[in-house]
């Protein structure tokens, strides 16, 4: 099974997507609505998706019914897992969301 999360920002819409195996598990979006006749400005926009995107990721992992995820970035995770071996500073890197 391969799931993807993926974070889209464009415009005045953040939404958060989870996908797996193809099929679109949860999609959740929120739009910035500027006052009447101001259009959108670049730095409000901002503002409004870092206020969302937390609460989105972890709507987006409820809907999917996904339980954890885990997220790596050191180059030195591969070579340890190659060994067979890793140590805490790799695995408090794992997260459950409840």
């Amino acid at each position: 099974m391969v799931c993807i999360l993926g974070i889209e920002g464009s415009a005045n819409k953040i939404g958060v997507g989870i996908i797996c195996d193809g099929e679109v598990l949860s999609n959740p979006r929120r739009t910035f609505h500027a006052p009447p006749g101001e259009g959108f400005r670049p730095t409000e926009t901002a503002v409004h998706h870092r206020q969302h995107i937390i609460q989105l990721v972890i709507e987006a992992l409820r809907i999917a019914k996904i339980e954890g995820i885990f997220f790596w970035q050191e180059k030195a995770f591969l070579e340890k897992a190659s060994k067979g071996t890793c140590d805490r500073k790799f695995l408090n890197r794992s997260y459950t969301i409840v």
